[in-house]
């Protein structure tokens, strides 16, 4: 249940086949203009940035993974092609808890 301090959002693909649910702390957007950024949104990229921890994958029946680069992978599903997330081997913007 989101709180003053707390946001909980479910989200995931066009089709359904991927959903998730996230709990976390309210924290300022990262907004992104690397050229892969671009490149998969068509401008420059709005995210909250969130722990490992923080996000449930409820559904994952056409989740896919593409290595965009060493520090990177992307998630989206197969089926619509709708991109839902960017875990990082590291953090470029800093750190989370």
């Amino acid at each position: 249940m989101s709180t003053e301090n707390t946001l909980e959002k479910t989200g995931g693909c066009l089709c359904g086949d991927v959903r998730y649910l996230v709990t976390s702390p309210k924290r300022s957007i990262t907004y992104c203009h690397c050229s892969q950024c671009r490149r998969i949104s068509g401008h420059f990229l709005a995210g909250l940035t969130i722990a490992k921890k923080e996000l449930v994958i409820e559904a994952d029946k056409n989740l896919e993974w593409f290595a965009s680069s060493d520090y990177a992978h992307r998630g989206f599903c197969r089926c619509c092609g709708s991109s839902l997330c960017l875990p990082r081997k590291y953090l470029i913007f800093g750190k989370l808890p």
